[in-house]
């Protein structure tokens, strides 16, 4: 079952990779028009349940998560000046989330939160930090003018700031009882399972774009 799992997961991490892609390419009408669509479904078939337990204010904190970051998103998709970044941050998470699972498959032994997220191990997280800190400090020299120092500090806050964006989902399933946030994505459950991570990297990134982008 783990295997199927594995294998599932290994499949459709490819078709959305390759997915994120195309959109990179075509017109980011494209891509706006899927985000409103993960927003929906998101809010009509996946947030609902999570926030059950919290009665009437779950609904209010939907206006904070996941809508804001998602909206974010949005607009930073539609900037001729950040739509790279975007597409940097989903390529630089996913990266994050496969290394990570690679990791934690292979050698995973001592768990971090094992109440919240069951799956999620110290080796697991530390092999997608390393990952993904040594793409950022490779791209650092080949795309951008940034020092491999910026490179690497960008690595360890994107891949912690990631991993308390799954954290967060997690805490938020837990609370409610559930496994995975749906089912659409075979493999990595719902919508809100695969973003997570992206969303809380997004938000950072929103705050800080100014910054970010003059830096180098």
């Amino acid at each position: 079952m783990r295997n199927q799992r594995f294998v599932r997961r290994c499949i459709t991490g490819i078709v959305l990779a390759l997915a994120t892609i195309l959109l990179y390419l075509s017109p980011p009408i494209l891509m706006t028009m899927i985000l409103a669509y993960a927003l929906g479904h998101i809010l009509v078939y996946e947030w609902p349940s999570m926030v059950a337990p919290w009665g009437n204010g779950g609904y209010l904190l939907t206006i904070i998560y996941p809508t804001m970051p998602l909206l974010m998103m949005i607009q930073l998709n539609e900037s001729p000046v950040y739509r790279g970044y975007l597409f940097a941050i989903i390529a630089l998470v996913a990266l994050f989330d496969t290394a990570s699972f690679i990791a934690g498959t292979l050698w995973g032994k001592h768990h971090i939160a094992p109440a919240i997220s069951p799956g999620k191990t110290w080796e697991g997280t530390f092999g997608g930090c390393i990952a993904t800190t040594v793409i950022l400090i490779y791209l650092s020299g080949a795309l951008v003018d940034w020092h491999w120092i910026t490179g690497m500090i960008y690595g360890i806050v994107l891949s912690s700031t990631a991993l308390v964006g799954d954290l967060i989902e997690s805490w938020f399933k837990r609370t409610a009882q559930q496994k995975d946030s749906g089912s659409l994505l075979p493999g990595h459950g719902g919508i809100l399972d695969r973003i997570d991570g992206i969303i809380a990297v997004v938000a950072l990134f929103y705050v800080l774009k100014s910054f970010i982008v003059t830096s180098y």
